[in-house]
């Protein structure tokens, strides 16, 4: 669709305003041009002509637009709430995006559903709605909602990527591929939707379907280094340890700052005995990744086993101190290891650290990673459209925990929500 420009010109407060907003809902966001850099004198008279006269409602939805800009949020809705019953849609944007970087969640809910009980087609609203109720924590009325927005239409991108990671969150990710199929039909088969769908078909046990969206995920988009490793690892559930092996190496190789490709690569070195490999791969994972405790977790052990003591103790030391939790128990069972092995000098050391890893208290800060270690049984039921799966090849598969959030729409870098595209 392509984007256009709606330009306003009034007179108000003694100057010419010229609005100028481009609208494309495929990028997701409104823009805004100018109104950042009043005097204070025209301020003043924006001020006041707000307080009486014909042009009020325009001047407080201008002066709004500043306070926005400028991220003063309270003065934003102050403004605004006097107007809300004759603010058009991106005023109701303004004063809803407001409430929401304030964390008014409720107040948000509050003026965008008594704006969609007048306006019941503005998807973007419904959308805005859905993600009010996520911020709340809400999850299954912001999942309805979002539901509601691809209804009302079906071209909404936005409202299908915050379904999506609404699933995620949930581990849906068969709700997701039917999703992500309606996705391919109207949008086209752009390389995002193939690196999920490797995924969720890996997740979910059809190897032969990931695989075959996993090549074209790494034909469309060699650079992202999930869909390589996740096709190796079909090689390896499909009892081919050759290809399985060619794979993860060369993305190992490929990928020397993907924690997850350096992480896989290291149990695939477990996997064939060739532990010092797997050692090699384990501290470049940590340097991959430096929060992520699982590489820490394999350094340490496999440390263990090739006699390298003071490196493992310092692995075991930084799990410990990113996860308390998932560190003590590989813990002690190295300092178990060290006292039926005789090595009675590391022994205590390492006996002296669990202590200290015991009583320390942490903050959990380890990073959110995909674990494909676990295998379960693929569920045999079919999509959410009732199509016959069949035929589709089953097998055993891992599990994710969690994927990379798609892009989000309408946030800039810093956090802050702004108002999102008007409809057509």
């Amino acid at each position: 669709m392509l984007s256009f420009r709606q330009i306003s010109h009034f007179s108000i407060a003694g100057f010419t305003v010229v609005f100028v907003s481009h609208l494309d809902p495929c990028l997701g966001m409104s823009e805004v041009v100018g109104f950042k850099d009043y005097s204070s004198a025209q301020i003043a008279k924006l001020k006041k002509e707000a307080d009486s006269g014909n042009q009020a409602l325009k001047a407080r939805k201008l002066l709004g637009i500043y306070y926005f800009q400028k991220k003063k949020f309270l003065e934003a809705i102050e403004i605004l709430v006097p107007v809300q019953d004759g603010l058009d849609k991106q005023g109701i944007q303004l004063l809803s995006k407001s409430y929401h970087n304030q964390k008014n969640y409720l107040n948000e809910i509050r003026v965008l559903e008594q704006w969609l009980s007048r306006n019941q087609k503005d998807y973007t609203g419904i959308k805005d709605l859905g993600d009010a109720y996520l911020a709340m924590g809400n999850r299954i009325d912001a999942a309805k909602t979002y539901q509601l927005a691809i209804q009302v239409n079906k071209k909404y991108e936005p409202a299908y990527e915050a379904l999506i990671r609404v699933n995620d969150d949930e581990g849906n990710s068969a709700e997701n591929l039917s999703l992500i199929q309606d996705m391919l039909k109207i949008f086209g088969g752009k390389k995002l939707y193939f690196h999920r769908l490797c995924e969720y078909y890996y997740t979910d046990g059809f190897l032969k379907e990931a695989r075959g969206y996993c090549q074209k995920a790494v034909n469309s988009d060699p650079k992202y280094p999930d869909s390589h490793v996740i096709l190796g690892l079909t090689y390896r559930d499909e009892q081919n340890p050759l290809r399985y092996q060619k794979v993860l190496t060369t993305a190992a190789k490929q990928f020397p700052n993907s924690e997850l490709a350096q992480y896989m690569a290291g149990q695939m070195s477990e996997d064939l005995k060739d532990i010092v490999s797997a050692l090699k791969f384990y501290l470049q994972a940590t340097k991959a990744d430096s929060d992520s405790v699982r590489s820490w977790l394999r350094l340490a052990s496999v440390g263990i086993a090739v006699k390298n003591y003071e490196q493992s103790l310092k692995a075991f030391m930084k799990a410990c101190d990113l996860d308390r939790s998932k560190a003590l128990e590989p813990f002690r069972t190295a300092v178990s290891t060290l006292r039926s092995q005789g090595v009675n000098q590391w022994y205590k050391q390492y006996e002296e650290s669990v202590q200290k890893c015991k009583y320390l208290t942490t903050i959990v800060r380890s990073s959110k990673v995909k674990d494909f270690t676990i295998k379960p049984t693929a569920e045999e039921k079919p999509n959410e459209k009732g199509d016959d799966t069949s035929g589709m090849s089953k097998g055993t598969s891992a599990l994710p925990q969690g994927l990379k959030p798609l892009p989000t729409s309408g946030s800039s870098p810093d956090g802050t929500v702004t108002p999102t595209e008007s409809n057509d």
